[in-house]
């Protein structure tokens, strides 16, 4: 398979490589023995932590150099959803995550409609961001993870299960990408935050790049608040506007399913404002998944109500609009509090 490496040394990398979870450390990866970032790419050796964060929360590591062909034909025709308003985007089936001996989710089967909002609430260590994870394979970065059961993603050929190598890592999370709690932004200007991973994941040619940009901050309701300043360093921007920020990032490569683990815990009642407006208006694009501990947020956000306790799935709600019946509520809010 034909592929881009920003690293002279190597242009092509095989089966295993594209699925080992890849570290950097002084520009060069802990778990494989050639070197990924070359002074010659343009990147300051203080980027590497961030980048490195980065790869890991945003979109994979192995974007960072490699970039295969059939990703970029795939990001230019296809280019978004095809999925019916109310069908399953993902199912999930008899999913067993364990970190060492610790078993944090324990035959776990949910399904996830497109273009609503899919709210997961529960205790703290109940499991939420581990499935989350779970839904695109990042949890594989993690020492001792164990996986099992499957994870189906519906495709323009229809399910596959992204445990089984039907998709590859990167265009899989190219497709379910994800927005953390505390907004990682690159120490760089507010445009090359959007602009690199359009340059580096999908080897867009730089004259296609800033409308890409400038759609995606437009979607994210970032655009009027920083047209004016786009060569700015990102690290001046508020709470707020760094995640939104870092939504654009994800939606710039054009995504079917968006995960935020707690997207709002970190942002003042404004900023909170704004990221629901957000997301109740992308919803209509995208399948939404995502981590709340707050019910108030889950009863304005979610279409469908998720309640994991101690790993497994113990209640799911249409949603949280209507009024719940008294016993019905003491027991959520034993099973969420």
């Amino acid at each position: 398979m034909a592929g881009r490496y920003l690293s002279p040394e190597k242009t092509l990398l095989d089966e295993t490589d594209s699925l080992c979870p890849i570290y950097l450390q002084d520009g060069v990866s802990t778990a494989s023995p050639y070197t990924i970032l070359q002074p010659n790419t343009g990147i300051p050796q203080n980027w590497i932590e961030p980048l490195d964060r980065l790869c890991c929360y945003c979109f994979s590591l192995p974007h960072f150099y490699w970039a295969p062909d059939f990703f970029n034909e795939d990001f230019k025709e296809n280019g978004g959803n095809e999925l019916l308003n109310g069908e399953d985007t993902i199912q999930v089936e008899g999913l067993n995550v364990s970190f060492g001996s610790k078993l944090i989710l324990k035959d776990l089967n949910l399904a996830f409609p497109a273009r609503k909002i899919s709210v997961i609430i529960g205790r703290s260590g109940s499991g939420k961001t581990t499935l989350l994870r779970a839904l695109n394979r990042l949890n594989e970065f993690f020492p001792a993870c164990k996986t099992s059961g499957t994870v189906n993603l519906r495709t323009e050929v229809g399910f596959l299960d992204v445990y089984s190598n039907g998709i590859p890592p990167a265009d899989l999370r190219r497709r379910v990408g994800m927005v953390f709690q505390v907004p990682n932004v690159l120490p760089t200007s507010i445009f090359k935050n959007v602009a690199l991973p359009l340059k580096l994941v999908l080897g867009l040619h730089k004259k296609e790049i800033p409308q890409l940009v400038e759609e995606a901050l437009q979607s994210a309701l970032l655009w009027d608040e920083v047209k004016d300043r786009l060569p700015d360093q990102a690290t001046t921007l508020s709470g707020g506007q760094r995640q939104r920020l870092c939504l654009a990032r994800v939606l710039a490569l054009k995504p079917e399913v968006l995960l935020l683990d707690e997207p709002t815990a970190s942002l003042d009642f404004r900023a909170t404002q704004k990221i629901e407006q957000l997301l109740l208006k992308l919803k209509d694009k995208y399948t939404i998944i995502a981590v709340s501990h707050s019910l108030n947020q889950a009863r304005r956000l979610a279409d469908i109500v998720f309640i994991l306790k101690e790993g497994k799935g113990a209640r799911t709600f249409s949603s949280l609009s209507q009024p719940i019946e008294p016993n019905i509520l003491e027991d959520l809010l034993e099973d969420v509090f």
